[in-house]
This record gives structure tokens, C-alpha cells and sequence, in this order.
């Protein structure tokens, strides 16, 4: 099931290339350009496309400062989880470009369960056809920090790079 990536309706530059990374490197991620689309234009084009999970790259101070991560359920849009960005590297920043077709593995070391149970809905195992090599995600909790490594076939890190505080949300919070 593919997840759909946007930006805040006032996206920076910055911003807008970290959803395009993203979805280079996740190979089920789609991105779309939200213009003036709100929380309800938003849940009804997921509902339209057939998408059931959403992440929302927000602004801080001119950069990608939060990941949003959303659930469609029934009618609600639900808020599952949210990652407060620390450190962020792009491959723009390298000048090195990778596709991944395929994510091999996707590990998950020393992650508590709530928040691994949130990233699951957003990052697993996916075997595709398509331009581009097969890569692996690590995600790894240091104490109160969650890094996202990328990790090309033969075992070398790519970018994005991404360093954050990942914050569960308990309960019913519906947009």
C-alpha cells in the first residue's frame, strides 16, 4: 500500500527536496505538490487515490523541522506519530543521487514498541519492479534519539540522512 508524502501548504525549497528524496529512497512513497489543499482536500484525495497513510513535511525556521505521520481511518484523518528533526543531510547537500527499486530489509534496533508499531505502517520490506538498486533502512533509537539510515546493496550509506525525536500519540486525535 503506497504512502503519500507532501509538504506544509508554505513549503521551502528545502522541504519540498526532502519529499522528493524520500520518495527516491522509499519506492512506495508518492509525493504530491499540496498547494492550498487543507486537512479535508487532503483526506478526500486519499480516499479518491486509494492511499490509507500520509506524512506531512513541516517547516522550522526555514528547514524540514517535523514529519507528521497520518492514518486514514474510515473518515478521520488520525495523527500517529511525529518526528521533531534534529540533523537532516540530502543527497542535494552530496551531489550524489540514488533510486531505490526495492528496500531489502528494514531493521529496527533498540526502538521501543509503540513507536516501531507507528513506523511499520510507513516503512517495511517492498520488492518492486523498476529503474534503480536495492536498499535497506536501518532505523535506530540512541538514547533519546531515532535516526533513519539508507543503505545501498553493498552495504554503503546513502542520503537522506535523517536525526529526530519521535513522539507517539496515544489516543484519539482526529483532524
Amino acid at each position: 500500500m503506497p504512502v503519500l508524502v507532501t509538504t506544509s501548504r508554505r513549503p521551502t525549497r528545502r522541504s519540498r527536496r526532502l519529499a522528493k528524496e524520500l520518495c527516491r529512497v522509499v519506492p512506495y512513497f508518492r509525493k504530491i505538490n499540496r498547494g492550498s489543499m487543507g486537512y479535508k482536500d487532503l483526506r478526500e484525495y486519499m480516499i479518491k487515490k486509494g492511499f490509507s497513510r500520509l506524512i506531512i513535511i513541516e517547516n522550522y525556521r526555514g528547514n524540514p523541522g517535523i514529519l507528521e505521520f497520518l492514518v486514514l481511518d474510515e473518515i478521520f484523518l488520525r495523527r500517529a506519530g511525529k518526528l521533531i528533526i534534529n540533523s537532516l543531510s540530502l543527497q542535494v547537500d552530496v551531489k550524489k543521487e540514488y533510486v531505490f527499486n526495492s528496500l531489502k530489509k528494514v531493521v529496527f534496533e533498540n526502538v521501543e514498541e509503540p513507536t516501531m508499531k507507528v513506523l511499520k505502517l510507513y516503512f517495511y520490506s517492498f520488492y518492486g519492479p523498476g529503474k534503480g538498486e536495492t536498499g535497506t533502512l536501518i532505523i535506530k533509537k540512541k538514547n533519546d534519539s531515532l535516526s533513519f539510515n539508507f543503505y545501498d546493496h553493498k552495504g554503503k550509506k546513502v542520503l537522506p540522512y535523517i536525526d529526530g525525536r519521535f513522539v507517539v500519540y496515544d489516543g484519539q486525535t482526529n483532524i
